[in-house]
């Protein structure tokens, strides 16, 4: 009897059929490996990323495919956002990940346990977020990779987020330097060395700024790396907040913030300032107009505040707001109207002067001009009706204006913004960007511009006309009834 062998053939197109475990160029694997043969990061990377171990004949194999992955994980391109400050500060971070995964012997062998740590850090970053990754501090990633191999090995199917568990080690550890200036009871100036002065400690003296940082200053979040790269900063701390900070280049101030960080030097701190500036022999040349501005403002600040107390004992609004040039008077119903409004200095605010911004305003229908509402400490009016021309409550507080039907000008609403429910018309530009889900559901026509670039806004329902663009870059706003 003649037995026929039915032999494989890698020129037949059905050979996959029968050998479905082919190795990387197609042919059979008749070693494929499994998942038993991996344990630890190995096998957190096979699961993970799915990788293709039935092509792979020895570990090797998984290494060698986890390279070539971690290398188009962090191409720093796919980063890039339309913030040039964001991009360059992603680049470099990733750079510096980069350089120490192919540098570093522990990791440059074992691509998949750096790819672990790569997808970590670049998981929440995208092209329409502003997420900046972790910088690399070699004790937070060896703390991060010691609790997770300890959990690995006494929890059965333990998972976890390496970039959250990282973030919270490299928060602890910094903090811990940090905690050392600002719980304490002391005021005093703290000094935050650049990159020339400290090359060694750069990383970690840009996270100590951003933890430093008052919540409104740019280096809470996104200034830190660029800033202290050009030169040295110094922040004042009362009682560890921080009230002042003071920015170099090179060796010349030029920059001084206060907490409203609108460039103006707090009239409260002026004093403060200008002793700190001699005793440390700092260049003021380029900044010498702003403390002028500030000694003079306070001079005003001072005989506004010996005006003022009598005037509040006495509710005596309509004089209040004549020190202010600030025309105000009262309708047949009580109710108060304006010419305008704003701050009375950009060095000092009503708040500074000892003004209740709340009683001061109580009962307001109507501002005739312009409404400039930023760094005000309101969060509502509960009875403005109309503003006359421009409306700005960027850079405050403000959630709610439940009776506002009709804005003259433009309007600036800031980022956590709530509801104007009754607003009807905007008579040129709005602003609506960066802002989370608002409210307007009786807006109707926009004689301008609407700019809602990364907004949260769902929906605008009644809105019927934009005269101008609407700039809707990286947002989903509804407009059912937009007539185009």
């Amino acid at each position: 009897m003649q037995i026929t062998l039915n032999t494989f053939s890698p020129n037949k197109r059905n050979s996959k059929a029968f050998h479905p475990y082919t190795n990387q160029i197609g042919e059979p694997n008749f070693c494929a490996m499994k998942k038993s043969a991996f344990k630890g990061f190995e096998l957190e990377c096979v699961n993970r990323f799915k990788a293709p171990i039935e092509t792979f004949n020895s570990k090797k194999d998984l290494q060698k495919w986890a390279k070539d992955r971690l290398r188009k994980t962090l191409r720093a391109e796919q980063y890039k956002t339309n913030d040039h400050i964001i991009s360059a500060e992603r680049i470099d971070i990733l750079e510096g990940w980069n350089s120490f995964f192919t540098r570093d012997e522990s990791y440059k062998n074992n691509p998949a346990l750096s790819l672990i740590i790569a997808d970590g850090i670049t998981k929440n970053l995208s092209k329409t977020n502003k997420d900046i990754p972790p910088i690399l501090y070699p004790k937070a990633l060896l703390e991060t990779l010691r609790q997770i191999r300890k959990n690995m090995s006494e929890i059965k199917g333990y998972s976890f987020n390496f970039g959250k568990v990282y973030g919270e080690n490299l928060r602890n550890i910094v903090t811990k330097d940090v905690e050392t200036i600002t719980n304490s009871d002391e005021t005093k100036w703290v000094k935050i060395p650049s990159a020339d002065n400290d090359d060694t400690n750069f990383d970690l003296n840009v996270e100590k700024l951003k933890i430093l940082s008052h919540r409104t200053w740019c280096t809470k979040f996104t200034h830190a790396r660029p800033y202290l790269s050009a030169g040295d900063m110094y922040i004042y701390l009362e009682k560890g907040k921080p009230k002042v900070c003071i920015r170099l280049i090179n060796d010349s101030i030029d920059e001084i913030q206060g907490k409203k960080n609108n460039g103006y030097i707090p009239v409260d701190e002026i004093d403060n300032v200008i002793d700190f500036i001699n005793k440390e022999g700092l260049d003021p040349n380029l900044i010498k107009g702003k403390i002028k501005e500030a000694k003079e403002a306070k001079k005003t600040y001072i005989e506004l505040k010996t005006k003022i107390e009598p005037l509040i004992k006495k509710n005596d609004r309509k004089r209040l707001f004549a020190l202010f040039n600030i025309r105000a008077n009262f309708d047949e119903d009580g109710k108060l109207i304006l010419s305008h409004y704003n701050q009375p200095s950009k060095h000092y605010s009503y708040t500074d002067l000892g003004i209740n911004e709340n009683k001061l305003l109580a009962g307001l229908k109507k501002i005739e001009r312009d409404g400039d509402f930023m760094y005000s400490s309101l969060e509502v009016l509960e009875d403005l009706e109309e503003i006359g021309h421009n409306a700005y409550f960027n850079n405050s507080p403000m959630r709610r204006l439940p009776k506002l039907k009709s804005i003259g000008l433009s309007a600036k609403f800031p980022e956590n913004f709530k509801e104007a429910p009754q607003l009807e018309s905007i008579g040129f530009n709005a602003w609506m960007c960066n802002c989370d889900d608002m409210q307007f559901n009786s807006l109707k026509r926009i004689n301008g511009d609407l700019f809602i670039t990364d907004s949260k806004i769902k929906i605008l329902p009644e809105l019927e006309t934009v005269t101008g663009e609407i700039h809707n870059r990286n947002s989903e706003t509804e407009f059912p009834k937009l007539i185009k």
